[in-house]
């Protein structure tokens, strides 16, 4: 596929450079106008002939273009449903020529198999997705039940070591469940389906193309001068009261709401299974993490 994607930039980039200059309207070596031809079904790059997929002045890309299905397919077929006389049940008050009955009841076959299969692939794709759902679910429900087992383990005991390990695994299970969460809100909801993969008949475009691919510019490396030995800190802006924000730690992206601030650190509400003003509802994050969201 990542091929397919190289080829379609680079033919509506030589169509836009064929449109756009004089100088770009053959190719290179050949004295024929470039061809664009788009079609639904294809789309071919020719400086000659093109018929041709092997001559020097031929077609220079030529793709088959991937076929997608999706609910206006279904909604094509319920209308063409409707739309067709059953000469069968006709046939049962009046005299009706049998080829006409055959060809009906062919036609009928065809658009329930097409019908039936279009069904079998929506199914498919919604059902990878409806598993994917069900399994975070199940994770986040045992999670919630650990997480309430934790919070009465920290509320009985009395060691301070353990109910700051317990603090800790109470954190990760809550933080684990919003990841969970956000996984299944970003779940795709596909509304077009891939039938059938592109297919590259051509791809001998490389000694006629317009121009050569850009190369990246090289970013110097500003040299630190050896004297300067103290690092400068970035001054950071205050973030007021009841802003919302964004912080990563460990991989993890969390958000939330600001409500004060140390010297060094932002107070943020409020972490998971928690409302402003409780015990314990907010995060005490370092101010160089925290950004607006």
């Amino acid at each position: 596929m990542s091929e397919y994607l190289d080829l379609i930039s680079i033919f509506f980039n030589e169509k836009h450079l064929y449109l756009s200059s004089d100088k770009h309207v053959r190719c290179n070596g050949c004295d024929d106008h470039k061809k664009f031809i788009e079609n639904n079904s294809e789309i071919i790059m020719s400086c000659g002939e093109t018929s041709s997929d092997e001559s020097k002045c031929g077609n220079k890309i030529r793709i088959i273009l991937p076929i997608y299905k999706s609910d206006k397919d279904l909604r094509y077929f319920k209308f063409k449903f409707n739309e067709m006389i059953n000469w069968e049940n006709i046939s049962k008050f009046i005299d009706i020529n049998p080829e006409l009955i055959k060809d009906n009841q062919e036609l009928l076959e065809k658009h329930n198999e097409k019908v039936d299969k279009l069904k079998e692939l929506f199914n498919k794709y919604n059902s990878d997705n409806e598993k994917k759902i069900n399994e975070n679910y199940s994770k986040i429900k045992d999670l919630k039940l650990e997480c309430k087992g934790l919070l009465n383990d920290i509320k009985q005991s009395d060691d301070i070591i353990k109910k700051k390990e317990l603090r800790k695994e109470y954190i990760e299970n809550s933080n684990n469940i919003n990841l969970l969460f956000n996984e299944i809100k970003n779940i795709d909801i596909n509304e077009y389906y891939l039938v059938d993969e592109p297919k590259i008949l051509v791809n001998n475009y490389k000694e006629y193309i317009s121009e050569k691919p850009i190369k990246p510019m090289k970013v110097k490396k500003v040299k630190k001068d050896k004297k300067d030995k103290k690092e400068i800190k970035p001054v950071l802006d205050k973030i007021p009261n009841d802003s919302k924000v964004e912080w990563s730690k460990d991989g993890k992206e969390f958000n939330g709401i600001i409500e004060g601030e140390t010297a060094k650190s932002y107070r943020i509400c409020c972490k998971p299974g928690k409302e402003s003003g409780e015990k314990g509802s907010t995060w005490l994050v370092p101010k160089n993490l925290v950004k607006l969201s």
